[in-house]
């Protein structure tokens, strides 16, 4: 189905069933993203992400633990400024 949307004499048809697809795809990408959330919870293991420029971006529960810190506190934070080589 087409649904076509007038504005100052111009009109753009959109494609439902488009609409239809990103919603989808969309939904799959929140799926995958809570699945993948939930294995890094899991690991008893400190997990770290961080940037090519060393900052870190995502951090696990156990990490939390290990360093005293919140995930808010460490996430955009200089891995350097927790951990060494």
């Amino acid at each position: 189905m087409k649904s076509y949307i007038k504005k100052k004499h111009k009109t753009a048809k959109i494609d439902e069933g488009d609409i239809s697809e990103q919603r989808r795809v969309e939904e799959q990408l929140r799926v995958a993203s809570l699945y993948a959330r939930s294995l890094i919870e899991a690991s008893l293991d400190p997990l770290v992400t961080i940037s090519p420029e060393g900052k870190i971006t995502d951090v696990n529960k156990a990490t939390e633990s290990v360093t005293g810190l919140s995930r808010e506190e460490l996430i955009g934070s200089d891995i350097s400024d927790y951990f060494t080589e």
